[in-house]
């Protein structure tokens, strides 16, 4: 499970934050959020005035799922089957 990415936050975290799955930075990092993902959510917790430690961060799918081709909307559960990932596990 080298792509695996747990949940990160404060125990007790009142505010969850929920993605689809982790990107290749967040893989790296080996926690949530810390890719361009990441990055602009702190940008907009900035500009409403949240901290965004105080939030306890996930993804729906723990590993990383192929992103949509230019022009493609492939639903995010049919990528997770093209990957072989079972989301009702």
């Amino acid at each position: 499970m080298d792509n695996y990415v747990p949940g990160k936050g404060p125990i007790g975290a009142k505010l969850l934050v929920v993605g689809d799955s982790p990107t290749s930075q967040d893989v790296k990092n080996k926690k949530p959020f810390t890719g361009s993902d990441g990055i602009e959510f702190s940008r907009l917790c900035r500009d409403i005035g949240v901290n965004d430690g105080n939030f306890w961060k996930t993804y729906v799918v723990k590993e990383p799922v192929r992103a949509n081709a230019p022009g493609m909307k492939i639903p995010f559960k049919t990528r997770c089957e093209m990957d072989g990932i079972d989301i009702a596990e």
